[in-house]
């Protein structure tokens, strides 16, 4: 029995469905490796701006003017960090953002006055 040679330059259908599929699984590793780059970059920024907040009420700073000083940058890695979050943990963490948004509204939007001598 006479063997057919190996001629260069051909190609049978089983490589070209192992270089499409390579192709695609290469692709979709790529895409997935981007997305969670993003996130724990984002998850990066979101914990730079709470722990600078949290370093200097740590040292001694008044909790009030710190966090009414630092909220809307927190709030907007909080934002930020959202947009790369889907689902259960997207429902938890805007739940999260809004119950700190609340007290934030309560708590540092209040005069002195309001401050010293009202219940809240």
């Amino acid at each position: 029995m006479i063997m057919p040679e190996f001629e260069l330059g051909t190609f049978s259908i089983g490589t070209l469905i192992g270089l499409l599929l390579g192709a695609y699984v290469g692709h979709a590793l790529a895409i997935r490796r981007g997305k969670i780059q993003s996130r724990h970059n984002a998850a990066i920024e979101l914990k730079k701006a709470f722990s600078r907040c949290a370093l200097q009420i740590e040292n001694g700073e008044n909790p009030t003017i710190m966090v009414s000083a630092e909220y809307h940058k927190q709030h907007e890695a909080a934002m930020d960090y959202s947009a790369t979050l889907n689902g259960r943990a997207l429902k938890n963490f805007n739940r999260a953002v809004n119950e700190y948004t609340e007290w934030f509204k309560v708590v540092c939007n209040r005069t002195a006055a309001q401050t010293l001598y009202e219940e809240v």
